[in-house]
């Protein structure tokens, strides 16, 4: 999935898609276990891209 996403032109060279992973994973038990609230469609990339800065290139 990170090989598919970094041919894309997904995340930028040096970030580690296992700590990626864990925010997400993070942020979306967080909401769903903790909070009671649904995790909605687009959650993930949602969280990705508040993560990772923007990229003008793509």
């Amino acid at each position: 999935m990170f090989a598919r996403a970094a041919a894309r032109g997904g995340p930028p060279p040096g970030t580690d898609p296992m700590l990626l992973l864990g925010l997400v994973a993070g942020a979306a038990g967080m909401r769903a276990l903790l909070r009671s609230e649904p995790v909605p469609p687009g959650f993930a990339a949602a969280a990705v891209g508040a993560v990772l800065p923007a990229r003008g290139d793509a």
